[in-house]
């Protein structure tokens, strides 16, 4: 599967994109991307976007004006814009103040999955957040992995050519805003205004 780097360019037209957000603390977290890849099914036609360097540069600071900094930070937020799927874990071994922030940031775009650990420091604030916002979120690396390729499968299925049965347009396909464990989907016709809405058994049902 083709795997971008942080800061490296991208192309979304071919794949479908997973965003790896989660703790890195400049390369001492666990390497859980690696685990991630390596344990996930069905990951040929993915585009992994992870923003772990290979090694930290110890001469970037912590500055809106360095402008290495700046490029790694945009890059980040603009990947996660753009990802199909953004998965997140917590380490209990680190603090990840930036993983929380991109939680916040990202929790009402209803295309996350998180599995934040025993142990990690302000994990009742994580699960808070997510059964507000209706965010997956596991109880363990197996779920996550699990939960990780329903919200996989949901994104490519999104990107599949969906024809309105009314007047034969081609209908745009999203995860729709959820209020309770079963994923959906909406393909839209923006002509007739015609829905079909799927479970996460991908089972279509008219709208009326």
């Amino acid at each position: 599967m083709p795997e971008v780097k942080t800061t490296s360019p991208y192309d979304l037209e071919k794949h479908v994109s997973v965003f790896l957000a989660g703790s890195i603390e400049m390369g001492t977290a666990e390497h859980w991307q690696k685990r991630f890849i390596k344990d996930i099914s069905n990951s040929d036609d993915l585009l992994i976007l992870n923003p772990r360097r290979d090694s930290w540069d110890e001469e970037i600071t912590q500055s809106k004006h360095d402008p290495k900094f700046r490029e790694q930070v945009e890059w980040e937020l603009k990947a996660q814009e753009d990802a199909d799927v953004i998965v997140m874990y917590f380490d209990p071994s680190t603090k990840s103040q930036v993983t929380m922030l991109e939680l916040g940031l990202f929790s009402n775009t209803y295309k996350m999955v998180v599995y934040c650990s025993d142990g990690f420091c302000r994990k009742g604030n994580v699960d808070i957040v997510c059964e507000r916002w209706n965010i997956r979120h596991a109880d363990s690396w197996e779920e996550f992995i699990q939960l990780s390729e329903t919200m996989i499968a949901f994104a490519k299925r999104c990107r599949q050519e969906e024809i309105c049965p009314d007047c034969g347009t081609v209908m745009v396909g999203a995860i729709m805003p959820f209020n309770g464990p079963e994923l959906k989907m909406s393909f839209n016709c923006k002509n007739c205004y015609y829905d079909q809405v799927f479970s996460e058994e991908v089972e279509p049902q008219r709208q009326e």
